[in-house]
């Protein structure tokens, strides 16, 4: 894997696999080397009727498979466990991995138990090389998040968690599946095809009767969709034959949808005339910052991603900027803000810019003073401001911002930015 990435797509896929079982094995020990098998759902009455839902390895080596009657594991396998499934327990467990993988990076989908699809695009700057990248979701997921969740903080080796990268959701979770334990994998755009070719047409995300359609004709691998032609597919299986031999081919368009998606706070400016000089713009820049901040929408949430948009002409240019860690201070922000933006070069005057937060964190959490008796008189009259604000709406507080003190044009020297300290 090349140290330095392109800007172009890049998704992950962080999953568990068979989540329910090792989420057995982290709070019963003692189930360890052990063959049990988790019904489908909870038993009533006699669980010897129910189907087997998951079952540990040391259970399929005996030959025990899923969808088998609790009673026919039994007859193969005397010694075997049977378990009543606990959703509430799962579920915690995979919201605490969220949680982690929500505080490393800026969009997290849900992707079903023990798994999630996590956006890598735009984060090439803090981890040029994404093997590490993976392999630190991975680490946060099972230290930080399965671990604790499940009472055991020293996690090392109680979680078997595999990583996967691709240009795609498809791509990636495919990687996943097939990613050996401690190793992420990855697959760069020109290695799709021959890496899909010999996987299983189980990964496809189709019907039942498709996948049982596709094994009659005698498709077994994805490689051999992909060298039908889509026409033919689609005219005998439909919408999911096209989609299949899409699919088969690394095609895959779907967005990546956050587990907790939120309209994003945006706040525009337009200058009174266009603007080429840096000066002007980072004033224009702080504005907005100092507006997002006093947005109800945000709350006392840190904000994670921003985008800054700015109309030259006719055309929009753009910059989509990811932070290392939450930010819960408008003053840190603009400094971080700052150095992102160094050496960055306008194309042309600006006659409007939009500051819009993407991506929020969670509340901000912040340091104590060293000497807490200092800044009374500060405390004070923020106190006095804030009853202001709550009367009237705003302070009414502004202060003078040096613009451009080279112009000719007195209008131009300077600039009212709100204060609200």
């Amino acid at each position: 894997m090349p140290a330095a990435r392109t800007s172009r797509r890049w998704i992950g896929c962080i999953r568990v696999p068979d989540f329910p079982v090792q989420a057995e094995l982290a709070r019963r020990p003692g189930l360890r080397g052990r063959p049990f098998v988790i019904t489908a759902r909870a038993a009533s009455g006699g669980a010897a009727a129910l189907p087997v839902a998951h079952c540990s390895p040391e259970a399929a080596e005996r030959g025990i498979r899923l969808g088998m009657r609790v009673r026919e594991s039994i007859a193969l396998c005397r010694d075997v466990v049977a378990l009543s499934p606990d959703p509430e327990w799962y579920q915690r467990l995979h919201d605490a991995f969220l949680d982690v993988l929500e505080a490393e990076a800026p969009a997290v989908e849900d992707a079903g138990l023990g798994a999630a699809y996590v956006d890598l695009t735009g984060m090439e700057r803090l981890y040029p090389k994404l093997g590490a990248l993976l392999e630190r979701l991975v680490d946060a997921a099972v230290r930080r998040g399965l671990g604790p969740a499940a009472g055991s903080p020293a996690a090392e080796g109680l979680f078997d968690v595999r990583a996967g990268a691709g240009p795609n959701k498809f791509v990636a979770g495919v990687a996943a599946w097939h990613a050996p334990r401690g190793r992420p994998r990855i697959v760069l755009r020109h290695e799709i095809e021959r890496f899909l070719a010999p996987c299983p047409i189980d990964h496809l995300p189709v019907s039942g009767e498709t996948q049982r359609s596709l094994s009659l004709f005698g498709l077994e691998r994805l490689g051999q969709i992909a060298a039908l032609h889509p026409a033919a597919l689609e005219a005998r299986l439909g919408p999911e034959g096209r989609r299949a031999w899409e699919l088969s081919r690394g095609r895959d368009d779907s967005a990546l949808v956050p587990r907790r998606p939120f309209r994003p706070i945006a706040e525009s400016l337009e200058f009174p005339a266009p603007v080429s000089e840096w000066a002007a713009f980072w004033a224009g820049i702080r504005q907005l910052v100092a507006r997002v901040w006093r947005r109800k929408e945000r709350g006392e949430a840190t904000v994670r991603q921003l985008v800054l948009a700015a109309r030259i002409d006719e055309e929009t240019w753009e910059k989509s900027i990811t932070l290392h860690e939450p930010v819960g201070d408008p003053e840190r922000l603009e400094a971080m803000l700052a150095r992102r933006l160094a050496g960055v070069e306008l194309p042309g005057a600006v006659s409007a810019v939009t500051l819009k937060v993407t991506l929020l964190g969670g509340p901000y959490v912040g340091q104590e003073p060293l000497f807490p008796g200092g800044g009374q008189r500060l405390a004070r009259l923020k106190d006095a401001l804030a009853a202001v604000k709550a009367r009237y709406g705003t302070t009414g507080l502004f202060r003078i911002a040096e613009v451009e003190p080279w112009s000719r044009i007195p209008e131009r020297r300077y600039a009212l930015i709100d204060f609200d300290p």
